[in-house]
């Protein structure tokens, strides 16, 4: 696609990014040893099996979050153990989340993989909407939205929620 574009525009490639590394990709490590390394040093603020779940769900970047976190109390989603409090909020703050179904479809793995309810919404807004500066309103708003465009374009109807966000 790259090359279709610098065709129209009359322009050569300068360099190759076939194999380039990106994000987490760069520094990943590649190896079980090298795995087992990564996960044992930074392991130690979050434990070993969640520095590879992190380390599989970001590659490297799993590295910023760890670090933000230290000293800090994390806890499992109510919905979602699988995704911590810490960790929304985070990728909120970091990953240029403006909306709920920004962080749901494609911030996070959690509509990819089938596991969005209507409570899991709810607590994401809560979560997300705290760190955005939304208010109860817009937090509903939110809600309301993204249960709307799953069931409209992707055909996920929610059963009704009664928690409050």
């Amino acid at each position: 696609l790259s090359d279709q574009g610098l065709a129209l525009l009359g322009r050569v490639r300068t360099r190759s990014t076939a194999g380039l590394a990106i994000g987490g990709g760069t520094g990943y490590p590649v190896t079980d040893d090298a795995r087992s390394v990564w996960t044992a040093t930074h392991g130690d603020e979050v434990g070993r099996a969640r520095a590879e779940e992190l380390l599989e769900r970001y590659g490297t970047r799993a590295e910023a979050f760890i670090t933000s976190i230290e000293g800090e109390h994390d806890e499992q989603l109510a919905h979602h153990a699988g995704y911590s409090r810490l960790e929304v909020a985070w990728l909120a703050r970091t990953e240029h989340v403006v909306h709920l179904v920004d962080l749901v479809l494609r911030r996070s793995s959690i509509a990819f993989t089938g596991a969005v309810t209507a409570p899991l919404l709810d607590e994401l807004a809560e979560i997300a909407g705290a760190e955005l500066g939304w208010s109860a309103e817009e937090r509903t708003s939110e809600v309301a939205a993204t249960r709307k465009l799953l069931a409209e374009r992707h055909g996920v109807v929610l059963e009704a929620s009664d928690a409050l966000v």
